[in-house]
């Protein structure tokens, strides 16, 4: 599935699908091929956006695919460069619909401790914290008043 069919399903067809059996499948697929996290990574994202309700009621099993997904290390010795590069896209990709989920409820339990372990693993907590930052930079680029 491209992206663009993605949005289209998302933004037509969306009072067609049923949000809870959705987000089911996402975590299928976020324990999948780095292919398949990726592009359920960036779903995720978006339908958190639509029905958080969904989200919020598969919590658990979001956050420890993602957590999974983010202690996965290739060696570069052994690998590619191009098998680094894709590993590297996927952290980025999963911290961002971490902080998708982050934003239903950032007191949530799951989510207190996916955030707990992320920040007390030295090779994640990096990750996480420039995660933030260029959060943080988008919400400041899109406070900008023009005088």
């Amino acid at each position: 599935m491209c992206i663009r069919d993605r949005d289209t399903l998302f933004d037509t067809c969306i009072d067609k699908v049923d949000p809870n059996e959705f987000v089911l499948h996402l975590v299928g697929g976020l324990r999948d091929d780095i292919d398949v996290k990726m592009l359920c990574q960036l779903m995720l994202v978006k339908v958190t956006n639509l029905s958080q309700a969904a989200a919020a009621g598969q919590l658990e099993e979001l956050c420890a695919a993602l957590f999974k997904t983010l202690k996965t290390n290739v060696g570069k010795e052994s690998s590619t460069p191009t098998e680094v590069k894709r590993n590297h896209d996927c952290h980025v990709s999963a911290l961002r619909a971490v902080l998708a989920l982050r934003a239903i409820d950032e007191t949530a339990k799951p989510i207190t401790d996916l955030v707990a372990d992320m920040e007390g693993n030295e090779r994640i907590a990096p990750k996480w914290q420039a995660a933030l930052a260029e959060a943080d930079g988008r919400a400041a680029s899109v406070n900008v008043t023009f005088a």
